[in-house]
């Protein structure tokens, strides 16, 4: 029995490595030859993305691809290749992306610096706050103008409140006896005061 059980695995070996020969013999088609483009600076950018991105996408196909075998296979060679291959592909996304990311740097300081020129030379709207008015007055005449608004500000007694309650009425008849002791305010504004 343990003889006939070696013979079926013999068979089944011989089948196998049969099966790799056959795989071998299977013609390949041949990639259609390529054209090579005209490239200039206005499109060589987009050329390699483009190509850069084609190449990362049939890395990761490929390793999609191959995965389960290498996950089964035994020989160090495959696990090895597809390493490298998982490696080269991780490294090219990398290399992208830095790209990338330098790329909007550059589109953003070409805009602050644009900016800024504009901010300089006053066309951007609503962001100039230079002002050309020049005042010309002595310090006395600045002073009188800042303290004399300050005066007839601090003169000025907005009473809008009618309700009064007993303490404040107090305070109120204190105010009124002071004034009406006091010489130098007007008549008119002591009758007004004790209206």
């Amino acid at each position: 029995m343990a003889n006939k059980n070696t013979d079926d695995i013999d068979i089944l070996l011989d089948e196998l490595k049969d099966t790799k020969k056959f795989g071998a013999m299977i013609p390949i088609e041949a990639p259609a030859p390529t054209v090579q483009p005209e490239l200039t600076d206005d499109n060589i950018n987009s050329w390699i993305m483009n190509k850069a991105g084609l190449v990362i996408q049939q890395g990761v196909d490929t390793l999609e691809r191959i995965k389960d075998s290498v996950r089964n296979s035994a020989e160090a060679e495959e696990v090895d290749s597809y390493s490298k291959l998982l490696n080269a592909v991780s490294s090219a996304v990398d290399t992208l992306n830095k790209i990338n990311i330098q790329n909007k740097r550059n589109k953003s300081a070409k805009e602050l610096k644009k900016m800024d020129i504009d901010m300089k030379n006053g066309q951007i709207e609503g962001k100039n706050n230079v002002t050309n008015n020049i005042i010309i007055a002595t310090r006395e005449e600045m002073m009188q103008k800042l303290f004399g608004e300050a005066e007839e500000e601090a003169k000025t007694i907005d009473v809008t409140s009618t309700e009064i309650n007993d303490s404040q009425e107090e305070v109120v008849k204190e105010i009124i006896d002071t004034f009406d002791d006091a010489e130098d305010i007007p008549e008119e504004l002591k009758s007004k005061l004790r209206v």
